[in-house]
């Protein structure tokens, strides 16, 4: 039996009162497939990671192989980073600098990730945390898969942390 995690939580959001743990359940895919603007999680992660108010999920990473098979299957990738729209300001830092302790606790030494600038994305969060900026890459087409939306390609902004 799944351990149902609610996923609507209250109004205000009092972030120091928030804990970040590894979850091993299928509710942080449902709250990553309500939440993320792609709609869909990726598979293989690595860290399924959970950010909990008064019981309640309000953000949700994972953190897996990289996907691009030039880079070094060693490292890892955010392949999903998401909060409730409740969340207060800086919570999107104050969570990623937790999940990156968690990955090098366990001894990676480097995380990248992307900021998809078809969504506005500008690395802001990436920035914050002190990731280095390693330039725009142009995505290609991927062949749709049953459940994900069709998206043009676009220029996403590649980051890196060395933890």
């Amino acid at each position: 039996m799944q351990l149902q995690i609610p996923i609507e939580p209250p109004n205000n959001i009092i972030l120091n009162q928030c804990e970040v743990k590894e979850i091993h359940t299928d509710a942080i895919f449902d709250f990553i497939n309500k939440y993320h603007y792609l709609g869909y999680c990726p598979a293989g992660a690595k860290y399924r990671i959970g950010l909990f108010y008064q019981g309640h999920m309000v953000g949700a990473c994972l953190m897996g192989r990289p996907v691009a098979r030039h880079e070094n299957q060693n490292d890892l990738e955010i392949t999903r980073f998401v909060l409730h729209p409740n969340c207060p300001k800086n919570t999107a830092s104050w969570f990623l600098s937790r999940c990156l302790k968690i990955a090098k606790k366990d001894g990676y030494k480097r995380v990248i990730s992307y900021a998809d600038t078809a969504e506005g994305h500008t690395g802001a969060i990436y920035k914050a945390c002190n990731f280095r900026c390693l330039g725009h890459r142009q995505t290609t087409v991927w062949t749709n898969r049953p459940g994900r939306r069709y998206r043009k390609p676009s220029a996403k902004i590649k980051y890196e942390k060395m933890l």
